[in-house]
């Protein structure tokens, strides 16, 4: 599985924008490259709600858009986005459509966006990112797409993302090196 970098050109506004296609000019905000976070961008307040555990930051929702081509010759592959860190509430969209809903802002997530791409077209990536439900941690969150955004296209048949996964019941003194087990889930869908 080839993972491609998305880092580069995003488009950042604050609050809930639109994230049907259309005109742009009321979704188009400021250029960024992530990792970004928006919330030390912002004025501090002494009444926030998480104090000074957030550095006395408040900060609402914002959102993320991205536009970009996907061939026409990967129609009949499946579409993958990841993201290795959004701070937090994260709804991720794709022309328009609802695609994945992932609330814990510190772990990594990955969205299939086969069904809802155009192919040879270009595409609109939307993600709304919200943290205003404070406190909600015991130190600085910051807030937005913190960390890596990657695309991959792969065979419709194939190990799935994070799909393999490695263990030992018990490791005794005596063996070097100690037996290991596996397991793997395997993607595929019948035409």
């Amino acid at each position: 599985m080839k993972w491609e970098n998305l880092n580069r050109d995003w488009f950042f506004k604050k609050g809930q924008v639109r994230v049907f296609p259309g005109n742009d000019a009321d979704i188009l905000g400021k250029k960024v490259n992530l990792p970004h976070d928006y919330m030390i961008e912002s004025d501090v307040h002494p009444d926030a709600p998480a104090g000074p555990a957030m550095g006395y930051y408040t900060e609402g929702a914002a959102t993320y858009t991205k536009k970009m081509l996907i061939p026409a010759e990967w129609e009949g592959q499946k579409i993958y986005l990841h993201f290795d860190g959004v701070m937090m509430n994260a709804s991720v969209s794709v022309n328009g459509s609802l695609v994945k809903v992932h609330h814990y802002g510190y772990t990594p997530f990955t969205a299939d966006i086969t069904d809802y791409v155009y192919y040879g077209e270009e595409n609109r990536i939307s993600v709304l990112v919200n943290p205003s439900m404070q406190p909600n941690s015991r130190w600085y969150t910051g807030a937005g797409i913190y960390r890596d955004v990657t695309l991959a296209h792969v065979s419709p048949i194939h190990i799935d993302v994070d799909g393999i996964f490695a263990w030992t019941k018990q490791i005794p003194p005596s063996m070097n090196p100690a037996p290991a087990r596996m397991k793997r889930r395997l993607w595929w869908k019948s035409p």
